[in-house]
């Protein structure tokens, strides 16, 4: 193993146990508890793209260009050319590496032609209302008979895949976070590490497919149908020239964080259940604990403040207390959403609640 790459590893450990994040801004709220998003298209956490970004890349760490199809964003196309990448369109010649496309009607048959022969197919879905059957038919149209499915977030998902199987090297994998151009991205996303991206994967076709056997295919789709008891084998993935023991520990921390996620998942189960909701906060404060990273927790605070402010527009200050309320039991430290119920609480006259939250809230600003 060379020591460059020792260093890599060892720095994306590190900054995974010192848990380094973007903090509370990159919720709803800013830190005066003010809303940071007055428009419906802010509903969609935005992270979920940089994380999107960075799983394609993983599937291909050594790309140098990478297609946007037509409907990537510029915002989304940013995020690679920060990575290193050259992005290209229609208008441009050539193959590339990764083809990137967002939406249900990406056209494949022609997205396929744009890849390299060893590159990568990277499908970005918003799949919410989405039924069963809707999401085996977009299976059927992608193009890779080898692909792995990733959930960045509850209705943010992801195919990625290549016409032919191939193992990855981890050590590859590492080299991204050595990007320094990304570092940022990275940051504003709280993934400080290979293992946070991992918390993502879901698994292979042969890991996927059976879910639709038995299921009703008119049902949305959630990511528990999807989602095993157990994290699902990473024999894809090769140590390339890391010494045992970084592998051992990066592949640990790499499920460690897939068993979180199923604690998060487990907790919008509960949600949907009559009077389990307690149950269900309960879940995602012990996984917040665990890891305040996890983008799809993150996802569900983001929306929670999202219906916080839409009650709040309305005058629902019942309906606005309960989405904070919530928020600060999964994440206590989070100040402007304490600062913000607190100041639903006065309004509705619950002087004594607002002032205990108003206090809570100074001694965390300290």
């Amino acid at each position: 193993m060379t020591r460059r790459r020792r260093i890599v590893a060892v720095v994306a450990l590190v900054f995974a146990l010192l848990g380094i994040a973007a903090g509370v801004s990159c919720l709803l709220l800013d830190r005066g508890g003010r809303a940071a998003a007055e428009t419906p298209e802010e509903y969609r956490y935005k992270p979920l793209g940089i994380v999107s970004a960075h799983i394609a890349l993983l599937e291909k760490p050594d790309a140098k260009r990478v297609f946007a199809a037509d409907g990537v964003d510029d915002e989304m196309k940013g995020y690679f050319s920060h990575a290193g990448l050259k992005c290209i369109g229609a208008a441009d010649e050539g193959r590339a590496d990764i083809v990137f496309a967002s939406g249900r009607g990406a056209d494949w048959k022609r997205l396929a032609q744009r890849m390299t022969e060893n590159g990568v197919a990277a499908w970005r879905l918003d799949v919410r209302n989405m039924s069963a059957g809707d999401f085996r038919a977009l299976i059927e149209r992608f193009p890779c008979e080898d692909f792995r499915l990733w959930m960045p977030g509850e209705h943010d998902w992801m195919l990625v895949g290549r016409a032919k199987a191939r193992r990855i090297k981890l050590s590859a994998m590492l080299d991204m976070f050595s990007r320094e151009g990304a570092f940022e991205d990275l940051a504003k996303a709280e993934c400080g590490s290979l293992a946070d991206l991992f918390a993502s994967y879901v698994g292979r076709r042969e890991d996927v497919m059976p879910a639709f056997e038995a299921g009703d295919m008119k049902a949305k789709v959630r990511p528990e149908f999807f989602v095993a008891r157990t994290p699902p084998p990473m024999d894809w993935i090769v140590p390339g020239d890391l010494d045992d023991d970084i592998y051992r520990s990066v592949t640990g921390e790499m499920r460690s964080r897939q068993n979180v996620r199923r604690s998060i998942v487990e907790g919008g189960m509960l949600a949907m259940e009559n009077g389990r909701i307690d149950d269900a906060i309960a879940k995602w404060a012990d996984a917040m604990l665990v890891n305040p990273h996890d983008s799809m927790l993150l996802d569900r605070l983001y929306r929670l403040a999202v219906n916080a402010v839409a009650f709040e527009r309305v005058g629902n200050l019942k309906g606005a207390a309960k989405c904070y309320e919530t928020m600060v039991s999964v994440r206590p430290k989070d100040t402007a959403a304490m600062l913000k119920y607190a100041a639903c609480m006065r309004a509705l006259g619950h002087k004594e609640i607002a002032e205990i939250a108003e206090k809570r809230a100074k001694e965390l600003m300290k």
